[in-house]
């Protein structure tokens, strides 16, 4: 990792995140404590059973462990570590599964049992499948074998042939595979030819914390690193607010609804809410931090050249102060029409500006969706309706109020906004690609009552859940997975795109409400002429263009 000023900032930031290793070796030792002071003292049993595996082997091989200098090399970084040695009857993922889940960072040996690499490749295996690769995690080989590179290829063949993308770099010693990675280092007096892979236990642990913070890197990643870190050392703060004395009003909540099962929904809502208001604290607490961070990003990435936005170049110090004040020529900036070139200007690897900017449009519109979740028919669902041959479809907007998309116990009619090709002067969002290589697609709603889609559904009948729940069938011809679809009660099909954030799908309701209630007028068209000159200006707050 850097040493640079911004290259610090990341790591503290992850390691203030980490707290949880686990080893697993089965050739593990703890050497004898030295004395503390006074007259030599004759060894205890304990003493001589912690050093019997190195007389057992005369001496201290390759394949060996000092589990007491890694589990304090941890505890210097603040780490907690544990070290297990799994059984030869291979159960130790078994009788481990939980602990090994769980570790932000896991340790494993190469060969265990016999020098046998079977049971470690099937450990990491079913570590990654049963958290189906969604969990941030860091993965070690540490091993006391030779050939490093060939013991990546065997990773990356195993990985593949369950089916998992996995990219790898630097002689396959760092393996990609969703939001894990797997690096492989060799024990001390191991040699590596040609790799500085070769660390012994009281270094391991700073190389991974660096491995690890090289995944987390970059504004916005410790961003939310740090925010979801500041969640969890201030979870008793919302267990304060709805501590146990709350549960019998809680009950009368659940008993009072007429469907008492919506009341865990209704506190998750109340938790989210404490646990937004405590990251809005944090953020505002390290504002003046992260501006000092944004600045060394800059600097990191500029060496000290200018940088180029559209047809002009900007020094470095008008850079910071771009980012730091806004794009204001008074503070030395590019001033507002110039916001289409920011993003290119400071990518500085050849990145599509237009393309990052219209993923973060989409990231901050629709919101996040577990893959295993349930899809449900609501205000602010995005869905693509299959038209007869057309393979694009139309892209729909449900603005059906939520109250109306719950409890239902028949056939009901939805009401959808048809999403348009966006336009200056519409209320525009950025819808996510549908499959890996698709584009991110700017869109508008459409104004025009005359093209407002309705469509009957009936509601999921099985679990009694009183609402309308997609369908998962495989995925269009020549894609990967699955998809969820929505059937109406004429069997039309429509696609499950994505969930907007609930402000985002309010703001279109609005939308829709404003143009109901517009009034016609039979105006004198000279004047409503003079009206459209009138100069307009956005909201500040909202974005919206108001007449001035």
């Amino acid at each position: 990792m850097s040493t640079s000023d911004f290259g610090r900032h990341c790591r503290e930031i992850a390691e203030r995140f980490l707290l949880t290793a686990v080893v697993v070796d089965d050739q593990r030792f703890f050497p004898p404590s030295p004395p503390r002071g006074g007259a030599p003292r004759k060894p205890t049993r304990g003493d001589v059973a912690r050093a019997r595996p190195l007389e057992e082997t005369r001496g201290r091989q390759r394949q060996d462990i000092n589990a007491a200098a890694l589990t304090d090399s941890f505890a210097k970084h603040g780490m907690v570590c544990g070290v297990v040695a799994p059984s030869a009857r291979g159960t130790e993922t078994e009788r481990y599964r939980r602990a090994l889940s769980r570790a932000d960072i896991l340790v494993v040996d190469w060969k265990l049992h016999d020098n046998n690499n079977r049971h470690a490749l099937e450990l990491v295996t079913e570590i990654l499948n049963g958290d189906r690769g969604d969990r941030l995690r860091l993965i070690a080989v540490y091993t006391g074998e030779t050939g490093l590179p060939e013991i990546g290829e065997e990773i990356v063949s195993g990985l593949e042939t369950l089916g998992r993308r996995v990219e790898s770099s630097r002689a396959n010693c760092e393996i990609a595979s969703g939001a894990c990675r797997i690096v492989l280092y060799a024990k001390a007096g191991t040699p590596t030819p040609g790799l500085d892979r070769t660390v012994d236990e009281g270094t391991l642990p700073d190389r991974l914390i660096s491995d690890f913070t090289r995944m987390v890197a970059g504004l916005v990643p410790t961003l939310v690193l740090s925010s979801l870190t500041t969640v969890r050392e201030n979870v008793y703060r919302v267990l304060e607010r709805f501590d146990a004395t709350l549960d019998p009003a809680f009950l009368a909540h659940r008993a009072c609804l007429p469907v008492p099962s919506e009341s865990e929904q209704h506190m998750v809502e109340q938790i989210g809410s404490e646990l937004h208001g405590i990251m809005d604290d944090a953020v505002l607490e390290a504002r003046k931090r992260f501006s000092v961070a944004v600045e060394d990003w800059l600097t990191e990435r500029s060496d000290e050249g200018p940088y180029t936005f559209g047809d002009r170049e900007v020094s470095l110090s008008d850079t910071k102060n771009i980012f730091n004040k806004g794009l204001r020529v008074e503070h030395g900036g590019l001033g507002a029409s110039y916001y289409d070139k920011v993003s290119s200007g400071v990518s500085k690897d050849g990145s599509d500006g237009r393309e990052l900017d219209m993923c973060l449009a989409s990231k901050m519109c629709f919101r996040t969706v577990l893959e295993q979740g349930t899809r449900t028919l609501r205000m602010g669902t995005v869905v693509r309706r299959r038209d007869g041959n057309d393979s694009s479809g139309t892209h729909l907007v449900c603005v059906t109020p939520r109250c109306d998309c719950v409890r239902l116990i028949e056939e009901s009619p939805f009401l959808f906004l048809p999403l348009v090709g966006a336009r200056s002067g519409m209320f525009q969002l950025v819808l996510p690609p549908l499959g890996d290589g698709m584009p991110y697609a700017p869109v508008a709603v459409e104004p025009k009552t005359t093209r407002w889609v309705r469509a009957n559904f009936k509601p999921e009948t099985q679990t009694n859940s009183g609402m309308i729940k997609a369908s998962i069938i495989d995925a269009d011809a020549g894609s990967d997975g699955e998809r969820f679809v929505f059937k109406d009660a004429k069997d039309n099909l429509y696609d499950w795109v994505g969930e907007l954030k609930p402000e985002f799908a309010q703001r279109l309701a609005q939308v829709a409400a404003a143009r109901l209630s517009d009034v016609a007028l039979n105006k004198s068209e000279w004047l409503r002429r003079k009206e459209q000159k009138l100069a307009r200006e956005r909201c500040d707050t909202c974005g919206s263009w108001v007449v001035v």
